[in-house]
């Protein structure tokens, strides 16, 4: 009866054990996962700052483009008025 305990116990000892190295190397592999997962979100917010920097390039350049042909269009306009009162005189 007592030695049947003691097989009981060291089957569950070892039970035990194992589980414990499984819980470790599962540990272990969710830390690994944090640690890319990290590393790519830092990369992935650096593209994504990159990207936005890139539009706000593109999005001066078309305000500079916009002004430009408003400053045309003011320079036609006072061209045309200058026509308009030409004729009208």
């Amino acid at each position: 009866e007592i030695s049947k305990k003691e097989a009981d116990l060291a089957k569950k000892l070892h039970e035990e054990e194992r589980l414990k190295k499984d819980l470790d190397v599962l540990e272990r592999e969710k830390k690994i996962r944090q640690r890319v997962n990290s590393d790519a979100g830092v990369r992935s917010e650096r593209s994504s700052l990159e990207m936005i920097e890139r539009r706000i390039l593109a999005v001066g350049g078309d305000i500079q483009k916009a002004n430009r042909e408003i400053a045309g269009l003011k320079t036609d306009l006072q061209k045309k008025s200058g026509e308009l009162r030409a004729l009208m005189a």
